[in-house]
C-alpha cells in the first residue's frame, strides 16, 4: 500500500455457513476519495483520487471484479453472492490513483 492512511475494511458475512448455501458477502472500504472537480481553498483543482478497481479472489481464483468510477462513494460498498463449498479464505484486493494498493483477507467458515 503506498498511502500512510491505512483504510478501514468491513467485511460482512454470516459467523457460520451451512454447506450448499448461496451467502452475500458485503464490502466496504473507507479511502479519502477526491473526484477531481473539486478545488483547493486557492482555487486549484484538487487532483483526483479514487478507488479504480476491486477483485475477489478465492482457492479456485477470481470470484468476483468490479471497476470503480468517480460517481463511487468515498465508501464504496459492494455485494455479491457466493456458495463456499468448505472452509475458505477470501482474498480482497483495490486498487487506486496514485500507486494505492491495498489488500484484505477474510475467513469463511463452513459447517
Amino acid at each position: 500500500m503506498s498511502t500512510a492512511i491505512r483504510p478501514v475494511v468491513r467485511v460482512q458475512t454470516p459467523p457460520v455457513i451451512s454447506p450448499g448455501v448461496v451467502i452475500p458477502v458485503r464490502v466496504a472500504i473507507a479511502h479519502p476519495m477526491i473526484s477531481g472537480h473539486q478545488n483547493d481553498e486557492q482555487g486549484r483543482r484538487q487532483a483526483r483520487n479514487i478507488l479504480t478497481r476491486f477483485e475477489c479472489h478465492g482457492p479456485q481464483g477470481l470470484l468476483f471484479a468490479l471497476d470503480l468510477q468517480p460517481g463511487m462513494a468515498a465508501t464504496p460498498s459492494v455485494q455479491f453472492w457466493l456458495k463456499p463449498e468448505g472452509r475458505m479464505t477470501l482474498q480482497l484486493h483495490w486498487w487506486g490513483d496514485h500507486g494505492f494498493e491495498h489488500r484484505h483477507h477474510h475467513e469463511l467458515v463452513v459447517s
